[in-house]
């Protein structure tokens, strides 16, 4: 039975308020438009990363997390360095020094390069990267088309234009997770410790 308050909602002809959504972020405004553009954000990817960011029901899967570092709060005295770990006793674990601006971010794309690289020969499982860089995956997923597209003139452009390179040459699908930092979860922790280990190199 319909109560005589839902009976004057329902019988009301004033139309409802229209609806508030919250405001956009720029992000928003970007992916709008670059969903808006010619080319649909999946034909960009294929064309950044050929299809290694498509889906696979491949069950064969490789895990490896990364992380990077970096030491020093001056410019002329940082060092930073990546970290890329397969797992306990693996030998392709692996602590590398950043090359050319040292920066927290270039050491975080630089381990997702080294993972690729160093996963190279096992092109016939799905790779999964785990990585605590939000600003690595979105520089990746997100705007790695808009910035293939303009010839990789971007912040780190020539490490994203070698992972883009890597990319292209696998024929299973790439993964990018992301994880907390700092949160307990073991094989980051490693990850972390090796991306350390290579700024002291």
């Amino acid at each position: 039975m319909v109560s005589r308050l839902d009976t004057s909602i329902l019988s009301s002809t004033k139309k409802p308020p229209p609806p508030v959504f919250p405001p956009k972020h720029e992000e928003d405004f970007r992916l709008q438009k670059l969903l808006q553009s010619r080319s649909s954000y999946d034909s960009l990817c294929t064309k950044a990363y050929g299809e290694a960011l498509h889906d696979d029901p491949s069950p064969s899967v490789l895990n490896i997390w990364t992380d990077g570092s970096c030491t020093g709060r001056h410019h002329w005295n940082r060092r930073a360095g990546a970290g890329v770990f397969f797992g306990p006793n693996n030998l392709r674990n692996s602590s590398l020094r950043v090359p050319g601006k040292q920066s927290n971010n270039r050491g975080e794309l630089y381990a997702i390069l080294g993972a690729l690289v160093k996963s190279a020969k096992s092109r016939e499982r799905e790779l999964r990267i785990y990585s605590d860089s939000v600003y690595a995956i979105r520089s990746i997923v997100w705007w790695g088309p808009r910035n293939a597209a303009r010839g990789w003139r971007c912040a780190n452009g020539d490490i994203l234009k070698q992972i883009a390179y890597w990319l292209k040459n696998r024929r299973t699908p790439v993964k990018f997770i992301h994880v907390r930092s700092h949160s307990g979860i073991q094989y980051n922790e490693e990850a972390d410790r090796l991306a350390k280990l290579g700024t002291s190199l």
